[in-house]
């Protein structure tokens, strides 16, 4: 449904390491079609953050995540 993919560097373009924080939260509480922890409800919050900054880390290996 339009999500960007991991490793599509346009398709993250976007995107910037200041919206990491939304896009956090819109992976652990959902987003239009997208469903809450990926459908998986069982997620803990961690998990799910872990998640999403393990796409953003292989999309731009070379960037510095935040803390």
């Amino acid at each position: 449904d339009g999500a960007p993919k991991i490793g599509d560097r346009e398709a993250w373009a976007g995107r910037s390491w200041l919206w990491e924080a939304v896009l956090f939260e819109h992976a652990k509480s959902g987003y239009m079609s997208m469903p809450a922890k990926g459908g998986s409800g069982s997620l803990d919050d961690a998990t799910v953050s872990r998640a999403a900054e393990y796409m953003l880390t292989q999309t731009y290996p070379d960037a510095t995540p935040s803390d």
